[in-house]
């Protein structure tokens, strides 16, 4: 475990615990070694995913008690930049505050990070995503695999054992950015964080960055070291294979050469910590979707999903977390998703994903804006041939700006999708009316 300086304002310093699990060979090596000579116990993939229930079982449990332990414990290091967000709103306006003029982020692809990131670039904030970075071309990387069967079969055992705690080490002086990262486990017992890198973006950051934010949704604290520790292991072994399909292609990356480009100066490290509701302590209640928090983002549900791609690459790019948005109304349609259950087949926890989104449907079609959308998309032809009667005027309303914003905020259509023309007379009329002339000059034919 590594410890990183935090800068109090005053001049000194005091310590935080920060704990960075990341791929290492040389890890698995070792327990191998180890295991041929007896001096370690074999991988049980059951006896872990029993243990991960339970951990994130309590952890759903005791949300409000496990919150309040770790913010006590935090807090007793001096100067701890200590924030709790009721939503995503007031974690912007705090990142505003401490941020100043500053509005480049380079952040990290944690899920809690994504639920910021409307509402951050609807500020003004340009965010340089370092995860993309560390492959080379950055965003306009093409991906290597797009298919999971075009996978290598990756034992859990051997993913485990790959995974091992990085020590940090300390710096001088430190790079005049703002880094931007979402926690994937806490620790309440000692205010600890743990942070899952797949390459050097995350350690990189902590290391670097001047002014650091790190936000935690409340329900990925956990109650002791250890449990967070292995929940992080956890992430990273059942969400590999959702990585490596995510692998991109060499070549030049604007993003990480400008990170790389700034100088070192000689300033001292300022973190902030974030703890972010969102809406978790509401879901938490429902009897229906409390389960979604015991995820705990590793991703493996979008391996077999079929429509995650469509996903908004930005805020959402797998299953829970689209539904999720749904739930915290970030996101105004959960359409996509076509019930399939793929992802529960991979889900470690066994989210019954599909389920939980047929009940958010019911629940939405309650809602006057769902019904009236859903009745016109069941109801087309009936829209269609009403509007037909008055072509010239619904063809002007639908090429307004005003009223495809206006349709989009009320029904959820896409103000810039495409729409054809409407006719004063429909494609039946025509058809019909083709077949009356059609007929009437057979008649007239006729000797």
């Amino acid at each position: 475990m590594s410890r990183m300086s935090r800068w109090d304002g005053n001049g000194g310093h005091d310590c935080t615990n920060v704990v960075v699990v990341g791929l290492d060979a040389r890890n698995k090596q070792q327990h191998y070694a180890s295991l041929a000579t007896g001096r370690v116990e074999q991988f049980d993939l059951d006896q872990a995913l029993s243990r991960l229930r339970r951990i994130r079982k309590d952890a759903l449990v005791d949300m409000d008690s496990l919150r309040e332990q770790f913010v006590r414990r935090a807090s007793e290091n001096e100067g701890a930049g200590i924030f709790s967000a009721d939503d995503a709103s007031e974690a912007v306006a705090y990142i505003k505050k401490v941020g100043g003029q500053n509005k480049i982020l380079a952040v990290s692809r944690a899920s809690v990070i994504g639920e910021l990131t409307p509402l951050l670039q609807r500020s003004g904030y340009r965010l340089i995503n370092t995860y993309l970075a560390g492959y080379p071309r950055g965003e306009d990387a093409e991906k290597i695999l797009n298919h999971q069967w075009q996978l290598p079969l990756v034992p859990a055992e051997s993913a485990y054992e790959s995974f091992a705690v990085e020590n940090l080490g300390t710096t001088e002086g430190r790079k005049d950015y703002t880094a931007l990262l979402g926690v994937t486990a806490a620790a309440a017992e000692d205010g600890s964080l743990y942070f899952l890198q797949h390459i050097a973006n995350v350690g990189a950051m902590l290391q670097e960055a001047r002014q650091l934010i790190l936000i935690v949704g409340i329900e990925k604290i956990v109650s002791s070291r250890e449990d967070a520790l292995f929940q992080t292991k956890s992430m990273g072994v059942f969400g590999l294979e959702s990585v490596i399909i995510d692998l991109k292609c060499p070549g030049e990356s604007r993003e990480a050469m400008e990170l790389e480009s700034l100088p070192w100066e000689d300033l001292p490290p300022e973190i902030h910590i974030i703890l972010l509701d969102n809406g978790r302590s509401e879901i938490a209640t429902d009897d229906c979707f409390a389960e979604l928090l015991t995820c705990i983002s590793c991703r493996a549900c979008a391996e077999h999903c079929p429509t995650h791609q469509y996903f908004s690459p930005d805020s959402v790019s797998y299953p829970r977390q689209y539904l999720y948005s749904f739930l915290t109304e970030s996101n105004g349609s959960i359409e996509l998703c076509t019930g399939c259950g793929m992802c529960r087949l991979k889900c470690p926890l066994d989210i019954d994903i599909a389920r939980l989104v047929a009940v958010a449907r019911g629940r939405g079609l309650k809602k006057w804006p769902r019904l009236m959308r859903n009745r016109m998309l069941h109801d087309g032809w009936l829209f269609m041939s009403t509007a037909s009667r008055y072509s010239s005027l619904a063809n002007l309303f639908l090429g307004n700006k005003l009223v495809r914003t206006t349709m989009e905020r009320m029904f959820g259509f896409q103000r810039d999708a495409w729409v054809p023309n409407i006719r004063h007379r429909t494609f039946s009329q025509r058809v019909h009316g083709r077949k009356k002339r059609q007929v009437g000059l057979k008649q007239w034919t006729i000797p």
